[in-house]
């Protein structure tokens, strides 16, 4: 197979609202730049592309925006195009949250458009053979933030609560030469709080810039079931260079998962995608939004797409999965890699049992807890109709 692969600047211009908490937090500083980070894939003839962008989220239709700019620059037919987010609560906000604050400027968002088009295109250019290893280390740095107090759930550090304590690495080396890769793990980039007015990738944006730093090539950062994960050290005022601790501390791990990485065989790639209209309910604030898109679609319309690199399967879902909406997925499939944050954004996706129980992430989802079963059924079907699974 052949990959190629490339990265561009994205750090908006400053006074900017910085997104993923409430009130006014207007970024003074830039610690760290926004990256959007691709890989340009080919099996044989056909053309596949995962991008990366530091950025909390993007909608469906600045998605088809870029699919399309894609299709046209780099011959990358839309349907084999996933456009993902690393979810840094440290970069603009993208989908009109704020009454309070204007939203990001029309200009910037087709220049961000022209320029996640241009890495893509970029990528292509730099096309050449390589092979394929995957490797996994442990990943403590994550806390459980649904926590059962007397029939409710509250938004707080739960120890006993399940955690991804998984970290995956795929590298694409040309010889001995590692190219670049993808870095997988499921935690909230939210080390920076409420007080930081930093522009940054948090720890993420951190670690694969580290990991680029140490071994050279360019490394995208694909966010997991990190919807009820937080970083252990999220509570408090945290300063920047402790987020850059942990960030380091990641590429640490990575490095760790390339050392025992085995060939990961891949012959053939596939893409495959659902697309359907789910049941909603008002979301508390991301209304705007909402409201934008029943008056396109007539209601909510949302995708699920997933990439097979030979036989494993990255399955792309366009919101934030819990754990155990990631689990389920697992579950049904087998070994996968679950994405949060790509090809759009709809808040979060408990499980029905989620719903029952209540608490904030059932709360701030633009599906209802019909919808987000169907959402997630839709996309356990089409996974399992690529992997060649016979419905159960």
């Amino acid at each position: 197979m052949k990959a190629g692969f490339a990265q561009s600047v994205i750090t908006p211009p400053l006074p900017v609202q910085l997104a993923g908490h409430r009130g006014p937090r207007i970024a003074s500083s830039v610690g760290d730049d926004l990256f959007t980070k691709a890989v340009v894939l080919s099996d044989r003839d056909t053309l596949y592309a995962i991008v990366s962008n530091d950025l909390i989220w993007l909608p469906r239709r600045f998605v088809r925006r870029v699919r399309d700019l894609i299709s046209r620059s780099a011959a990358v037919r839309p349907e084999n195009v996933m456009i993902a987010c690393t979810h840094t609560h440290s970069g603009p906000d993208t989908l009109d949250w704020y009454a309070f604050a204007p939203p990001v400027p029309d200009w910037w968002l087709e220049w961000l458009a022209q320029t996640i088009a241009s890495t893509v295109y970029r990528a292509l250019q730099d096309m050449r053979d390589c092979t394929l290893r995957r490797g996994q280390a442990a990943f403590p740095f994550a806390v459980n933030r649904r926590r059962p107090v007397e029939g409710r759930i509250y938004r707080e550090p739960h120890e006993q609560g399940p955690t991804d304590q998984r970290l995956s690495v795929i590298a694409f080396a040309a010889g001995d030469r590692d190219l670049g890769g993808i870095v997988h793990a499921g935690m909230h980039p939210v080390i920076l709080g409420a007080d930081s007015h930093v522009v940054s990738g948090d720890w993420c944006g951190v670690a694969t810039a580290e990991l680029g730093a140490r071994r050279g090539g360019t490394w995208l950062f694909l966010n997991g079931a990190a919807g009820d994960n937080n970083p252990r050290i999220w509570s408090g005022n945290n300063s920047y260079d402790a987020m850059r601790d942990v960030g380091c501390a990641v590429a640490d791990c990575a490095e760790s998962a390339l050392a025992s990485a085995s060939p990961l065989a891949v012959e053939t790639i596939e893409s495959r995608t659902t697309d359907g209209r789910f049941g909603e309910r008002p979301h508390p604030y991301l209304s705007v939004e909402q409201r934008r898109r029943a008056d396109e679609e007539g209601g909510l319309h949302v995708e699920s797409q997933t990439i097979r690199l030979g036989a494993l399967p990255i399955v792309a879902m366009g919101g934030e999965c819990l754990f155990d909406t990631a689990r389920a997925i697992e579950t049904a499939v087998g070994d996968c890699l679950v994405v949060s944050y790509a090809n759009d954004y709809v808040g979060y996706l408990p499980t029905p049992d989620q719903y029952r129980e209540g608490g904030y992430e059932p709360a701030a989802s633009m599906l209802g807890a019909e919808g987000a079963e169907a959402y997630l059924a839709a996309a356990i079907a089409n996974a399992r109709a690529m992997q060649g699974i016979e419905r159960a």
